[in-house]
């Protein structure tokens, strides 16, 4: 899967945009890793077990399991959005109960 689900103008949504660049950077990634586990898991829930078994097969690379998610996951985008903004909520209450 494609890394860089959240977009980085994320921590003026937050409110964190004051934090240092080497900080941001590595919270964007934990999200980011957060985002595509979640993502991953829903994806396996959706998909033809046909195709998941595919998908475990030796010898795939990863353009060739990604083509085959997004052609039995039509709604690929609408998860990927789903998940992006579920972990930019938690953000938010994290950040509220940190500011408290």
């Amino acid at each position: 899967m494609p890394s860089g689900y959240v977009p980085q103008n994320v921590f003026v949504e937050l409110g964190l945009s004051n934090l240092p660049d080497e900080k941001k950077v590595l919270m964007l990634s934990q999200m980011n890793t957060v985002v595509e586990k979640r993502l991953m898991l829903r994806v396996m829930d959706v998909l033809p077990s046909d195709v998941a078994t595919q998908l475990d097969q030796a010898g795939l690379s990863d353009e060739q399991k990604m083509e085959k998610i997004v052609e039995n996951v039509p709604q690929l985008a609408d998860l990927i959005a789903e998940e992006v903004e579920l972990v930019k909520q938690e953000m938010k209450a994290a950040s509220v109960v940190d500011k408290e």
